[in-house]
Order: structure tokens, then C-alpha cells, then sequence
């Protein structure tokens, strides 16, 4: 489990470089234009990168027989819990290695 919270970290970096480069591929006219659509392909990558795998755990995931196994809290909430202190201690991290 902990090695998913750190490949989110690491795709994060990917999702960053290529919302980037289709922001550059647009070309946009005005510094606001190019802003308004790098700040829309961030959040929606976040989303993705952060919310696919809880979605799957909430609504896909099969239990070892075979069976669908309906939202769960005692699965879902602790790999929330995970991913979110994960986040802050690796921000934290990068914060005091920038500094």
C-alpha cells in the first residue's frame, strides 16, 4: 500500500510535465489563457492521479472469490488516510529541501 502512495507522488511529477507540454502546444494568446488552461489539466490530472484508485476500491474491486465487493469504509478510509499523510510528509519534505 505504501508503494502506491509513492508511485501517486511520482506520477504527479509526469502528470506535471505533460499538462505542461499541451499547455505549451496550444500556444496561447494572453498569459491568463495559458494560467486558466495549465491550472485546468493540473486539477484534472490530480484528480485522476489521486481519486482513481479509491474510486476502484469503492466500486470495482472483486473480492478474492469472485464477488463485487460493495463501498467499503474499512478498506477505503485508511488508504485515504495513507495517501493524505503520505502527501503532507513528502511536501514537507520537498519544502525543507527547497528552502
Amino acid at each position: 500500500m505504501c508503494k502506491t502512495t509513492f508511485s501517486f507522488l511520482d506520477v504527479q511529477k509526469v502528470y506535471y510535465n505533460v499538462a505542461m507540454w499541451l499547455t505549451n502546444s496550444e500556444f496561447p494568446r494572453t498569459q491568463t489563457e495559458y494560467e486558466d488552461s495549465f491550472t485546468f489539466k493540473m486539477f484534472l490530472f490530480q484528480f485522476i492521479n489521486y481519486y482513481s484508485y479509491l474510486i476502484y476500491i469503492a466500486f470495482f474491486k472483486v473480492k478474492p472469490r469472485g464477488e463485487w465487493a460493495p463501498f467499503s469504509s474499512s478498506s477505503v478510509f485508511p488508504i485515504l488516510n495513507l495517501i493524505l499523510l503520505a502527501r503532507v510528509v513528502f511536501f514537507a519534505i520537498q519544502e525543507r529541501i527547497l528552502i
